[in-house]
């Protein structure tokens, strides 16, 4: 297993102003296998449905709460008209992360400033949990704090953001949303210092999960 002492400190140039980001293609590729209709391959659901909690989705996970108007049964679209949802969802859960990290940064927190991956993974928690969610988290009181691993070994377990317990799909996402938040993320100024024997690396948070 790689050591983290032995991982050089230029990797830390991986880090950047949060508030200017977009997100990956990793990130789409990603939203629509975890949005996607159940057994489709990442497909959208192109007629309305209820979710368990009782709401109506349509497309890539469209409810209404991110952005437009929510969907109700019996309604159909096409698939451009999915990707169109997608899109407009996915802006308003980047600009929700967007204002958090430059609300950190007018703090003068080095917390602004993160990786593509901690970005993409911020994004698709609000997408499925809302911008309110995100902000009341355990999760993002230790991204505050620069303490990402904690941050990342807390997320499949925190139901603070949605006030309910997780079915095993969304524990088995947050989980994918961690690994992803912490691709990349080894050794850098902005991370709150821990002994080198402390500190966790991607392959050995994979083992332990």
């Amino acid at each position: 297993m790689i050591k983290l002492k032995d991982i050089l400190l230029e990797q830390a140039g991986k880090f950047e102003d949060g508030t200017a980001l977009t997100a990956s293609q990793q990130f789409w590729d990603d939203i629509k296998r975890d949005e996607g209709l159940a057994g489709s391959n990442g497909e959208p659901a192109l007629k309305a449905y209820k979710l368990g909690d009782g709401r109506i989705t349509i497309g890539w996970g469209h409810t209404g709460a991110m952005s437009g108007t929510a969907p109700k049964m019996g309604d159909t679209i096409t698939k451009q008209q999915a990707q169109t949802f997608l899109e407009a969802d996915a802006k308003s859960a980047a600009d929700c992360v967007r204002r958090l990290l430059a609300k950190w940064k007018g703090e003068d927190n080095d917390a602004y400033m993160v990786t593509q991956g901690m970005f993409d993974a911020l994004v698709s928690i609000v997408f499925n949990a809302g911008c309110n969610g995100l902000r009341v988290s355990k999760f993002i009181q230790h991204v505050k704090k620069r303490d990402y691993e904690t941050a990342a070994k807390i997320l499949p377990t925190d139901t603070t953001m949605i006030r309910g317990k997780f079915s095993d799909g969304l524990t088995a996402r947050r989980k994918r949303e961690a690994e992803r938040f912490l691709d990349g993320l080894f050794v850098s100024p902005y991370i709150k210092q821990k002994s080198p024997e402390d500190r966790m690396t991607v392959a050995n948070f994979k083992s332990n999960k």
